[in-house]
């Protein structure tokens, strides 16, 4: 495990009120960087550590919008809820 200080470090793209932005290919998901942050092992705690003070821009992210809420909620609940059918 990773000391604190690594682990819930955020850099730039930390918006005043505590959140980060995700532009999904052209969808915008804005998230409590907290959240992310909490699981610094994946690819977007990865992301927030590595794009340096480029505060006034979304983090891009080239995957399925319509997919990335499921995402989210394994980041934010640790499993997913995907709809069947």
């Amino acid at each position: 495990m990773e000391p604190p200080s690594k682990r819930w470090r955020t850099p730039g793209v930390l918006h005043s009120d505590g959140t980060v932005v995700f532009d999904v290919r052209g969808v915008l998901f804005k998230v409590l960087s907290q959240t992310i942050s909490a699981r610094p092992s994946t690819l977007l705690a990865n992301l927030l550590d590595d794009i340096g003070s480029d505060a006034g821009r979304p983090i891009f992210v080239d995957a399925n919008p319509e997919r990335f809420n499921h995402i989210l909620d394994w980041y934010q609940y640790g499993e997913m809820f995907v709809p069947t059918g």
